[in-house]
């Protein structure tokens, strides 16, 4: 059966999906840089009426002013392995993610918030954003493991500055934040990083859900750096300080 047919705009929306798992409308006019709201949206609601993807959204009270958020569906498979910057084998797995929980959910859409944070500084500083997300890292087998949300590097003509991002979700234990800590200063000691890549060892943001975690981070991050042979640099920020990241980078 012949499948129906869709126009480039609407494949560059499967990409960014199965990029970043779960967006919402804005997130995707943002990614493809588009100033006509009403024509995302018809595409969007092309794409679901033909099954290339699916639609989240309730029509209860208080949550009806929520935007839909959108995920890969069946059709889009045969369209996206055709794509050379998609791995077929991560791809089955992420049409697998649909049954995914709220907490993913929610974490895929902090990550997209982080990029259009970071496209937004880049637009008014001159400077030029290389942003990753983790399913484009999971190929690279010389990155800690499990990789990092997102490889960022913002770019001007003087110099490059790089992040590694991990976005921590409401409820996590202080072990699982320090495990995360030291995992990153494994991986700077073992050099790693810049036998593969050649370039210096990025900074590291952490995004934490309260200040209190992030007084607790803070602190461990100056108490394990004293240990090191090779201190490293973190930055860590609350999750209602992301759309503010330019104040701390």
């Amino acid at each position: 059966m012949t499948q129906p047919s869709i126009t480039p705009k609407q494949q560059e929306i499967l990409f960014h999906l199965y990029t970043f798992r779960y967006l919402n409308r804005h997130h995707i006019q943002h990614l493809l840089k588009h100033k006509d709201s009403s024509r995302i949206n018809k595409w969007l609601t092309d794409l679901t009426h033909k099954y290339y993807i699916h639609q989240i959204y309730s029509n209860t009270y208080g949550e009806n002013t929520k935007p839909a958020i959108y995920y890969l569906s069946t059709n889009s498979i045969k369209i996206l392995k055709n794509n050379p910057n998609v791995t077929p084998e991560r791809l089955v797995k992420v049409y697998k993610e649909r049954g995914r929980t709220q907490r993913f959910i929610t974490h895929c859409q902090q990550v997209a918030d982080l990029y259009i944070s970071f496209d937004r500084q880049a637009q008014s500083t001159g400077k030029t954003l290389y942003f990753y997300a983790r399913t484009e890292l999971l190929d690279h087998d010389y990155l800690l493991t499990p990789v990092p949300d997102a490889y960022l590097a913002l770019e001007n003509k003087k110099n490059t500055v790089r992040y590694f991002l991990d976005i921590f979700d409401d409820g996590v234990p202080r072990f699982a934040i320090r495990k995360r800590i030291n995992d990153y200063i494994t991986y700077l000691e073992s050099g790693e990083w810049e036998e593969a890549t050649s370039n210096p060892f990025p900074n590291v943001l952490l995004v934490l859900p309260s200040r209190a975690l992030i007084k607790y981070a803070n602190k461990l991050v100056t108490t394990l750096n004293e240990e090191s042979d090779v201190p490293i640099s973190f930055k860590v920020v609350t999750t209602s300080q992301i759309t503010e990241l330019h104040k701390f980078l």
